[in-house]
């Protein structure tokens, strides 16, 4: 087995996610968004290493994907642990769903006049 100091490379950084995933493990969620998006990294660096070792083009284009998509991911992890749900208003009215397929019955009385935007996170902007 042939084997290039590409690949020697590549594995040596595959050790390097260890202490990601234990971060993304045990962590608060400020760690667990560092060790993701080290982890992401590190897999970044070990498919450009692994696309030179083999010499194939689409290795390079599938890191560039996993490097966009995971800074995506990423923010949306951070937008969800930054504004907790909150709960929901008592005077919250919705259509409730009939025994019948595709009616909807709407509640009577001077509930049914409000809207459920005050159980929306404040990060959502107006309804």
């Amino acid at each position: 087995m042939n084997l290039s100091q590409w690949l020697v490379a590549s594995v040596a950084l595959l050790a390097g996610l260890v202490p990601c995933a234990v971060v993304c493990l045990r962590g608060d969620a400020c760690s667990r968004l560092v060790g993701l998006e080290m982890g992401a990294t590190v897999d970044t660096l070990v498919l450009l290493l692994l696309a030179e070792a083999y010499g194939r083009v689409i290795y390079f284009d599938l890191a560039v994907a996993l490097a966009l998509l995971s800074f995506a991911g990423g923010m949306v992890f951070a937008v969800d642990q930054a504004a907790p749900p909150s709960p929901p208003s008592a005077g919250c009215s919705r259509p409730r769903r009939s025994s019948s397929p595709g009616a909807t019955s709407r509640p009577s009385g001077p509930s049914s006049t409000r809207s459920c935007s005050s159980s929306l996170p404040a990060w959502w902007g107006s309804a």
